[in-house]
């Protein structure tokens, strides 16, 4: 049964207060107006494979990651609730498969101080006087601070983060092995060719994604991996070309669909989160790859979240195969008044309020 987590409740992260998701289903789509919270649900979920681990809180950041000071810093600092800052910890809760509750909470204190500038660099990695600053002006104190994150889950305390204003990376930290594998495909996966050593490696989803290649052309045939100056150049052959054609050169939809394939592999009895899960694909190839993409679910044992703004979208979802509609549930989220409020829907439901009821239901 793909259901790993029934229920999911947010007490305080970002601008979301008091949420809750009930009912989980295997496949679980999330709409609504902007701002409602529809990613940052996806942000929160993204942690449950270890919550204690801070990696697991910054690897699903939206940004493309620029090398800025400060830009860490300020991230964390932007998980905590909107209005109440620090004073208020990000917290939630998850019911399991076994029905066991779950609580997870980071809180975090700022410490101004001042620190050599020799220090500042060597936490920043900079291991040498590139300038040529005399000892004077490397011993001199800089104003900082210091963001301090404490991390726990079921009231046992996890572990103690230190991040600085001035650190433009954040230090890895090598953590724990995951409590279970979860997957997060960002509306901009398709911008770079995925690693597809999963799938050239399994004959059966191999052989789903010739299939799924030949939504976007009939013509492909296969599809080698050769070895480019220490990484993977996939190449296409196709009866359309003489010589195979790299990957890179084909359309945003093809490869959003092999992100899609790769990451349901990856959350094999786990969770994938999929946000904007129709950016880049034509409405010609969503039936097969939609149907393709929840059936695998299924198969493999993955819970997944959708996110989405459009109305077509998830129609294609919703009716992508009736054998499929009672293991699909519907959330709409909305702001209303200061709070943040859900409607639950079942497949069936969504379907009749919009031919019946002729509803927009997103």
């Amino acid at each position: 049964m793909a259901v790993h987590i029934k229920e999911f409740y947010i007490g305080a992260f970002k601008g979301i207060k008091d949420l809750s998701l009930k009912e989980l289903n295997h496949i679980n789509i999330l709409t609504g107006n902007n701002n409602t919270g529809k990613t940052s649900i996806l942000e929160l979920l993204f942690t449950l494979s270890n919550p204690k681990e801070i990696n697991n809180w910054l690897n699903n950041e939206r940004v493309i990651p620029y090398l800025k000071p400060g830009r860490n810093f300020n991230y964390f600092l932007n998980l905590f609730p909107v209005d109440s800052g620090l004073t208020s910890p990000v917290n939630y809760s998850y019911t399991d498969i076994f029905d066991n509750k779950h609580y997870v909470q980071l809180s975090g204190t700022i410490e101004k101080g001042q620190m050599p500038l020799k220090e500042i660099n060597e936490i920043s990695g900079i291991r040498r006087n590139r300038n040529g600053l005399p000892d004077e002006e490397l011993n001199l104190l800089i104003d900082t601070k210091k963001l301090s994150l404490d991390v726990s889950e079921d009231s046992n305390f996890g572990k103690r983060y230190e991040i600085y204003d001035f650190e433009n990376t954040h230090r890895i930290v090598i953590g724990d092995k995951p409590n279970i594998s979860i997957s997060y495909v960002s509306p901009i996966a398709h911008s770079q060719v995925t690693n597809l050593s999963s799938v050239l490696s399994d004959v059966q989803f191999y052989n789903d994604m010739i299939l799924l290649l030949q939504e976007f052309d009939e013509n492909i045939v296969n599809i080698t991996s050769i070895e480019q100056s220490g990484y993977s150049e996939y190449m296409i052959i196709s009866n359309n070309h003489k010589s195979a054609i790299p990957l890179s050169f084909y359309g945003d939809g093809m490869k959003k669909s092999l992100s899609l394939l790769c990451a349901i592999i990856n959350s094999r009895n786990g969770i994938l989160l999929v946000d904007e899960f129709e950016t880049a694909i034509h409405t010609s190839a969503m039936d097969h790859v939609f149907s393709w993409l929840l059936k695998s679910a299924i198969k493999l044992n993955v819970q997944v979240f959708l996110t989405s703004h459009s109305k077509e979208a998830i129609n294609k979802v919703l009716r992508c195969d009736e054998s499929l509609s009672d293991k699909i549930s519907y959330y709409t989220l909305f702001n209303y008044e200061g709070k943040n409020l859900v409607r639950k829907l079942s497949c069936s439901e969504a379907i009749k309020l919009q031919d019946q009821g002729g509803m927009d239901i997103r």
